[in-house]
């Protein structure tokens, strides 16, 4: 399984709770926009993301909050092509 790195916390054991499709890191987060208040934005598709959500939160190791993408709900055409265009797959379930 491919794993996630956020922080020193591995998110495999986050990745199975649930049939979570593909995971997305925004472009901010990729281009180093971090500052002492940034969050990580993740866009993410396919079933149990509520949950991924929870335990993300919970369990990864990192003092940043996090701003999870529902893409199974209404979400505009804009921000799903610049989704698609600028971010990086973190993840992936083949």
């Amino acid at each position: 399984m491919n794993c996630v790195r956020i922080g020193t916390s591995n998110t495999c054991d986050i990745l199975n709770i649930g049939p979570i499709r593909a995971i997305k890191m925004a472009k901010n987060a990729l281009l180093h926009y971090n500052r002492e208040r940034s969050d990580i934005d993740l866009a993410v598709f396919g079933g149990g993301v509520d949950r991924f959500e929870e335990l993300l939160e919970e369990q990864a190791d990192t003092l940043l909050s996090f701003d999870v993408v529902n893409l199974n709900e209404v979400v505009s055409d804009k921000l799903k092509a610049a989704i698609a265009r600028e971010g990086r797959l973190l993840y992936a379930k083949v």
